[in-house]
């Protein structure tokens, strides 16, 4: 593998979930130039990608097609911000998301029909109310930030405290109970 594909599947295999704009801007590498060696990257099986318009890259054979989803998701704002505020608040309706994320209803309402097409959130209606909750693993989403998005982290952990401490609770029932 030559020296500008090995920066590129380095890049790749320390931020899953990226995209070619990501990778153009921190590597400094033209779109042309990219599109090559991603194109024999991925005929190489090294890596893989999803998505229209704009496509998520990961490093192949590492992460579930969820998993896939998820970290793509992350990487974007508007559905990192929807998905930390749900798993902090299960069961918050989409009025309570718009105000509390400042967004408009339509806004919040075509994130989450993605969100629900892609199956990382689920949705139960009482009445007029809609109310959602995070179906994916809560430990997968913690543990994808933590990991691949370290200064969110760091934004998000005192609202996150009480979340976190719920999972440690879950996991040393769960053991105490095998």
């Amino acid at each position: 593998m030559d020296g500008v594909r090995r920066k590129i599947y380095d890049y790749i295999k320390s931020h899953p979930g990226t995209h070619e704009r990501e990778i153009e801007k921190e590597l400094g590498i033209a779109t042309g130039d990219l599109r090559y060696h991603l194109n024999k990257l991925t005929r190489a099986d090294l890596i893989s990608a999803w998505g229209s318009g704009t496509r998520f890259i990961f490093p192949s054979n590492i992460f579930g097609e969820k998993q896939e989803v998820l970290i793509g998701l992350l990487t974007q704002e508007t559905p990192r911000e929807i998905l930390l505020c749900i798993t902090r608040s299960p069961g918050i309706t989409q009025k309570e998301l718009a105000d509390e994320l400042k967004l408009s209803a339509p806004t919040i309402w075509w994130h989450m029909d993605r969100l629900l097409r892609l199956g990382v959130v689920g949705r139960k209606k009482e009445g007029k109310s809609v109310s959602y909750e995070v179906i994916t693993r809560r430990e997968d989403l913690i543990n994808f930030i933590v990991r691949y998005h370290p200064t969110i982290w760091e934004k998000w952990a005192s609202r996150m405290h009480d979340v976190t401490l719920m999972l440690d609770l879950k996991a040393q029932k769960a053991a105490s109970e095998e």
